[in-house]
């Protein structure tokens, strides 16, 4: 069902988040459509509150016995690609194409440094000597452990879930494929999108 994810993502209207700084999308006399939530988790990993983003199904308290998959979206963060997978999450309780799912945005802050592999000695030498101290590559260990011991257990003990899944686009696709390479067992099912 996950490649129907692929092909949903058009056509969605920009919605408000009830209390998000990022963007003001809504015409504040009307009354704001709430698409998610957003929650600060203490990472164990970092040492510091990290944000996660997390949109329910529709007609998830209705049946306290139902499991959903649940997608851990890299660089999911308001101001990131949560709204956007939002979209694709609505058009899936709509449609008979793949089934509703739990979204996770995990929200990236340094989204080079946390997202990248490690570099062998030349290249990391090679983009510093390009673009200075400002983009320290190498954190895709740590962030995959954050994921690991931080992001999913909150998830999976919090909310009804059954598969689980990771994604991300673009340099967070490259993520998606060094987990896989890495930690393979760590997730059920991987998209990477470019």
């Amino acid at each position: 069902f996950f490649a129907a994810i692929l092909s949903g993502t058009s056509f969605f209207p920009a919605i408000a988040q009830e209390s998000a700084e990022h963007a003001v999308l809504a015409d504040p006399s009307g009354e704001q459509i709430v698409i998610g939530s957003a929650h600060k988790l203490e990472s164990t990993v970092y040492g510091e509150t990290k944000l996660v983003t997390v949109r329910l199904p529709r007609g998830y308290g209705e049946n306290p016995e139902k499991r959903y998959p649940v997608v851990f979206s890299v660089d999911g963060g308001p101001e990131q690609d949560f709204e956007l997978l939002s979209g694709i999450a609505a058009e899936a309780e709509m449609s008979t194409s793949f089934d509703p799912f739990i979204l996770i945005g995990v929200r990236t802050d340094n989204r080079y440094a946390q997202l990248t592999p490690p570099l062998k000695r030349v290249e990391q030498k090679a983009l510093t000597d390009v673009f200075g101290d400002r983009m320290q590559p190498n954190g895709a260990p740590e962030f995959r452990e954050f994921l690991a011991r931080d992001v999913i257990p909150w998830a999976t003990s919090r909310y009804r879930t059954d598969r689980k899944v990771l994604t991300a686009a673009s340099l967070g696709g490259l993520f998606v494929v060094d987990t896989l390479l890495e930690r393979p067992d760590m997730f059920d099912d991987y998209i990477a999108l470019t």
